[in-house]
């Protein structure tokens, strides 16, 4: 396997190409660990979050995994057919789904977790507690940053528009 190293790649690269790397490496090795169970990570992924808040809509549940309803929907549909998740009409809005686990998607789930924790590890390597920990620190800052230049860039195109409105 290829070391990575910031002298023998960096060059005009930066956070993005790294984290880009990070990102492609951790995949293709959860993805081998979750291709025995036929599994994709973003099916892990909308499994996950049932696990911990139950109940639901199908439009939550591609907002809680950061993609659109139209993104989601074979996912979940590939999940109900597997009996891992339900459906059910919402009572006030008959438009809506609410999705909810099922037993078979719980015992997935805590299986598939056992891989995604073999993977962390792998991950973690040699890297000290700290050290592991830090690097989750610096990457929910630099999330925040950035999801807060991006508010920042929708007021400020926002206010830009309006005046442009008001101009005419």
């Amino acid at each position: 396997m290829e070391t990575l190293t910031i002298s023998s790649k960096l060059g005009r690269a930066g956070l993005g190409f790294f984290l880009r790397e990070a990102f492609r490496a951790y995949t293709k090795e959860i993805e081998a660990r979750f291709a025995a169970h036929k599994i994709t990570p973003l099916q892990f992924t909308f499994l996950w979050i049932l696990s911990i808040e139950e109940n639901l809509s199908q439009v939550e549940l591609a907002q809680r995994a950061g993609i659109t309803r139209a993104s989601a929907t074979d996912d979940i549909e590939a999940l109900k057919r597997r009996k891992f998740i339900r459906g059910r009409r919402d009572a006030a809005d008959k438009r809506k789904i609410i999705l909810s686990m099922t037993p078979a998607g719980q015992d997935m789930v805590a299986l598939l977790a056992e891989h995604a924790a073999a993977t962390n590890t792998i991950a973690r390597g040699e890297m000290s507690k700290q050290s592991y920990r830090q690097l989750f620190e610096l990457l929910a800052q630099v999330t925040s940053n950035l999801n807060a230049a991006s508010k920042q860039r929708v007021i400020e195109t926002t206010r830009d528009d309006e005046q442009a409105e008001a101009a005419r």
